[in-house]
């Protein structure tokens, strides 16, 4: 088998809009991502470990498939993939890339970082969205150091998630060519950062990119038993999936979780909860900032 690796990686952060990016950068002819979204190769790679409430059956853990990905990659193409774990797990990630990527010296990192308060409450509600949490946002938060003992998912770590300036030094340190990008930049001026991402990758900047619907968007359920069934972390399920067109597979999804949500209002954050949590994310905030040389000061508010 040829062995063909990503030559980018967007390795975050969750619920920072990876999902859109993964459906518009696929449209780009000099660009190659498979259709399988995060598949976590370089975090989960010979991993063995048993995570409670999260099985991460969804992940490629054996080399052979995960260079199966990219088969369909042409010679001109840039190819690469989007995982959200890599940025989090980044010490295991970025010690298996180097230990599995020939050129991984030349590997280009692409980051998409988002107010770490806001991720914070997407990261929660996607997890209540799906069926697999129970708690209120204040008791998530305060069992959080517990879950961690406990040896849970990472997609409970609601807030640990949230500090980034540790993961973007380690890239930095390790790789030549790190961008970072604001999730707000990507949602009020995308086609400008769509434009610096290709030349970024050095591909045709002027492409023009088909706008993609709102998708993977976080609801409360009428009824949790339902989406706990829709995203069971299943082998089969996931293989079943990554063969359907992806427009077709994303509708279905959406429509699914449209039809099963509440018409309860929507849960909101406590102001104290946003304070609190701003002065948690303060000192990050400000060590990022100085790693990637941008004013975060609206983070802080």
């Amino acid at each position: 088998m040829n062995k063909r690796y990503p030559d980018f990686l967007v390795v975050g952060a969750a619920r920072s809009g990876t999902t859109a990016l993964h459906r518009l950068l696929k449209q780009h002819p000099q660009l190659f991502l498979p259709a399988v979204k995060e598949p976590c190769f370089f975090t989960f790679a010979d991993d063995a470990t048993e995570y409670r409430g999260g099985r991460f059956a969804f992940a490629v853990k054996e080399e052979a498939a995960y260079l199966q990905l990219f088969s369909g990659a042409g010679d001109d193409q840039c190819a690469g993939e989007i995982s959200t774990p890599y940025l989090y797990m980044h010490s295991r990630t970025i010690a298996a890339i180097k230990r599995y990527v020939p050129h991984s010296e030349k590997v280009k990192i692409i980051m998409v970082l988002r107010h770490p308060v806001e991720r914070t409450f997407s990261n929660y509600l996607w997890r209540k969205r799906d069926g697999r949490e129970d708690e209120n946002f204040e008791n998530a938060l305060a069992m959080e150091q517990e879950r961690i003992r406990k040896g849970y998912s990472f997609d409970y770590f609601y807030a640990s998630r949230s500090l980034y300036s540790e993961g973007v030094k380690a890239y930095q340190d390790a790789f030549e060519n790190v961008k970072v990008f604001l999730y707000d930049d990507f949602r009020l001026r995308q086609a400008e950062v769509l434009r610096e991402i290709c030349d970024f990758l050095q591909v045709n900047p002027n492409f023009r990119f088909r706008k993609v619907v709102e998708i993977n968007r976080s609801t409360s359920p009428k009824f949790p038993l339902i989406n706990r069934w829709l995203t069971a972390e299943l082998k089969w399920k996931f293989r079943f999936l990554n063969v359907l067109p992806t427009d077709f597979r994303d509708g279905l999804r959406n429509m699914l979780f449209k039809w099963n949500s509440s018409s309860d209002p929507e849960i909101t954050m406590k102001q104290e909860t946003r304070m609190s949590l701003l002065k948690k994310f303060e000192e990050d905030t400000d060590r990022l900032a100085q790693l990637i040389s941008r004013d975060l000061s609206h983070w802080k508010v």
